[in-house]
């Protein structure tokens, strides 16, 4: 889902439009639409309620997002460009006097909480809206009815997608909890998919012209990639919406006069002792903050990994990424103390959801969560039997 809009055409982009003064450049697999009064819509990605094709025209008279997913509009109008997406945008824009793009970092960041317009001019112009809606908690939620919650959560929005999918999907494991978790759910509702046991990545013009830049993001660096159109299961951004990314969780355990570094001693066992241990700089440096509002310090977490991008979309492979979803973290931020540490340093909610759907998966967990040989449990799920190496 990558583009570049600017005064010129630029040559590492595959199909570029002209509008008025204007270029769009844009990547592989990107559709052609229009709204009510012809104006020209470029599209990609998906909605979690919808058919994107049926949406188009509304979303682009949207002056605040509503919709969820993983999607990006560029409308063309006499008065110029604007740029529609999905309300907690997953990927980064900028701009300077030359360029407007999400590809590479290169002037002033737009957040999250902006609609944008290019003039005919290059003049940007930004709308700003409401993102963080009131926050109402339940708090002291039990650990039973969290891992219930957010199942329904899931169940109803991967059910609600798939009705109306049309793209094969692609699922690749590599050990990790947050995909393994996603991946139970394709199993339990019988979704039909592909389970890919190899590393994949088809060569097409964009890919070629810009692996080294994209490989600076950090959902590109290991990627699948399909030039015909499909889905690939995406358990990004996982650590961050289920409470276990090392600046954001430790902000929430520091509400509860905590934190994950004082902890450490107890916890050596734990799915994400080692991973923790890396980040003892940034635990150290927050270690002064005090939250003594929980409310508060969720605004802060949203404020946060709502302007921390993650996971868009490649050429003509769609990155499916359900747990990108507010309303996952909110639930699990109402836990009581004790279970969200639980939480913090095992992914308890992710496990038991994992043995409610389908419970063989547990054994292809990594012991550690990003060691070295994170596949290391994953023979018996790939089908890969011990060869007898004799002669």
């Amino acid at each position: 889902m990558f583009f570049n809009i600017s005064r010129y055409k630029q040559d590492n982009f595959p199909l570029n439009y002209y509008h008025n003064n204007l270029v769009i450049n844009l990547d592989h697999g990107w559709s052609k639409g229009c709204d009510d009064h012809n104006n020209i819509i470029f599209y990609k990605g998906y909605l979690d309620q919808y058919p994107i094709d049926d949406m188009i025209a509304i979303i682009s008279q949207q002056q605040e997002p509503l919709y969820t997913g993983n999607f990006c509009l560029i409308k063309c109008s006499d008065d110029g460009i604007s740029i529609k997406t999905d309300r907690f945008r997953s990927f980064p824009i900028w701009y300077n006097e030359n360029n407007l793009t999400n590809l590479v970092n290169n002037g002033q960041s737009i957040y999250t909480d902006r609609f944008i317009t290019l003039t005919n001019e290059f003049e940007l112009k930004e709308t700003k809206f409401n993102l963080i809606d009131k926050i109402v908690l339940n708090k002291n939620l039990s650990m039973d009815n969290c891992v219930n919650h957010i199942d329904n959560i899931l169940t109803k929005k991967i059910s609600k997608f798939f009705a109306t999918n049309k793209l094969p999907l692609h699922v690749f494991l590599s050990g990790g909890i947050d995909t393994t978790t996603l991946y139970s759910y394709i199993l339990k509702l019988n979704i039909p998919h592909v389970l890919v046991n190899y590393y994949h990545t088809d060569l097409d013009y964009f890919y070629l012209k810009n692996h080294g830049t994209i490989g600076k993001f950090w959902g590109y660096r290991q990627i699948h990639h399909w030039t015909k159109p499909c889905l690939l299961l995406s358990g990004a951004p996982g650590d961050e919406y289920t409470v276990r990314s090392p600046t954001t969780a430790n902000m929430l355990l520091k509400y509860y006069d905590t934190s994950i570094d004082n902890l450490l001693d107890q916890k050596k066992d734990s799915l994400h002792y080692k991973h923790f241990m890396n980040y003892l700089e940034l635990f150290k440096s927050q270690s002064k903050l005090k939250f003594k509002y929980l409310e508060y310090t969720i605004r802060q977490w949203l404020n946060i990994i709502l302007n921390d991008y993650h996971h868009w979309h490649l050429g003509s492979t769609l990155s499916y990424t359900p747990l990108r979803d507010v309303g996952i973290f909110k639930t699990i931020a109402s836990l009581s103390k004790d279970d969200l540490i639980k939480q913090v340093f095992d992914s308890e909610i992710q496990k038991e959801l994992i043995k409610k759907n389908a419970p063989h998966l547990i054994e292809c967990l990594s012991f550690d969560k990003n060691t070295d040989n994170f596949m290391e449990n994953l023979t018996n799920i790939y089908n890969l039997p011990l060869q007898d190496s004799t002669v």
